[in-house]
């Protein structure tokens, strides 16, 4: 059977009739995105403005803009127009919240970027700089002589064993201890807390005293396995068959020997008389010298830490210095940028030497 086209002739030629099936498929389509329109119209989700506000009740430290502490309270609160639900994103892995308003602690500094989804669909943002606590020497001077609230204790501690820490303020009569990120390890209400954690990871110590919740303070932690500081004690450990067996002494051997170990012991006996100085971390001494460039700190806020005070010997960028000489030159220079601080100290935790890196910027 033959098949035969339609033609229509005009003055330009020839043109071939449009098939019924092009034009169904064309309409069909038509169709198709009519309807898929008017779904959207229907369902769509009117997005009005969306407010977040940050703030916390943590008075003790200053605070810039959109910068908080790492183990602080931060409360966050979302406001939208005819907003019937909200989703919280952290940006820190941890689980989202689903109220309108909703508390938030930050483990490790960082920039994060915080996401609140309304009505299922609307999205803000907030970016958020979270630096690590400003509990330094400075801080924990004037708790010592002063009602404020400061813990004292080690900033790593081993899974499973106990790890004490102490609060140095006088005027405080009333405690109560906790772990902000694990509420079931249970609350202590002495001057000093000792608390056993189980597992490894990053914990919160919180502190608040008097019941007053302005009278708080929170130090980070940092829990490590106990088969690995196992581990490091052994490598630690020389071999016994690497050590030759010792020589049978003489008796004038002897005698020198027990006269030498008597001149040891008397210095030791002295040296134990001489008060331990608290251990300031790396970390704060390193905030705490910001602080100075800032002119939020001065020097002899520091030198109660040092050895020798102003003369106490400072690695200034590879050179040598003393610390008075460098506080002189940095103290209140806003444009001085610390790098890194590294403190060497003796057996009663006084700094005797500073290694320091920094920078000077030109604006």
């Amino acid at each position: 059977m033959a098949v035969t086209n339609e033609y229509r002739v005009d003055e330009r030629g020839f043109t071939m009739q449009l098939d019924k099936k092009v034009i169904f498929t064309f309409l069909a389509v038509i169709a198709f995105c009519v309807v898929v329109t008017l779904i959207k119209l229907l369902t769509a989700v009117d997005c009005h403005l969306i407010t977040i506000k940050t703030s916390t009740s943590n008075t003790s430290f200053r605070h810039a803009k959109d910068q908080y502490y790492t183990g602080e309270v931060i409360q966050f609160i979302a406001a939208s127009k005819g907003a019937t639900s909200f989703e919280w994103d952290f940006g820190d892995g941890s689980p989202k919240a689903i109220s309108q308003t909703t508390t938030h602690a930050y483990l490790k500094p960082g920039n994060y970027s915080i996401e609140v989804k309304v009505n299922k669909e609307c999205i803000e943002f907030v970016e958020l700089l979270i630096v690590n606590s400003p509990q330094t020497a400075n801080a924990m001077a004037d708790a010592m002589k002063s009602d404020k609230p400061y813990i004292m204790g080690p900033e790593v501690a081993i899974a499973g064993e106990p790890c004490n820490f102490q609060d140095l303020s006088q005027g405080s009569t009333i405690w109560d201890w906790s772990i902000l990120n694990t509420p079931d390890i249970p609350a202590q209400t002495s001057a000093t807390a000792t608390f056993v954690f189980p597992v490894p990871g990053t914990k919160i110590i919180n502190l608040v005293t008097n019941g007053d919740p302005n009278r708080s303070a929170q130090k980070t932690i940092t829990i490590i396995p106990k088969q690995a500081n196992n581990a490091n004690a052994g490598a630690q450990a020389p071999p016994p068959m690497m050590i030759p067996p010792p020589m049978l002494p003489s008796k004038k051997q002897a005698v020198e020997e027990e006269q030498a170990e008597e001149i040891v012991e008397q210095p030791e006996k002295k040296k134990e008389e001489k008060p331990l100085v608290p251990v300031l971390p790396d970390m704060e001494f390193k905030n705490m010298i910001e602080n100075m460039t800032n002119g939020k700190t001065t020097p002899e806020a520091i030198n109660a830490f040092l050895c020798n005070g102003t003369n106490t010997k400072v690695h200034r960028n590879g050179e040598w210095d003393t610390w008075g000489n460098f506080a002189r030159e940095i103290s209140g220079k806003k444009r001085v940028d610390i790098k890194s601080v590294k403190v060497y100290r003796d057996e009663n935790n006084c700094v005797t030497t500073l290694e320091i890196e920094y920078k000077k910027r030109l604006l």
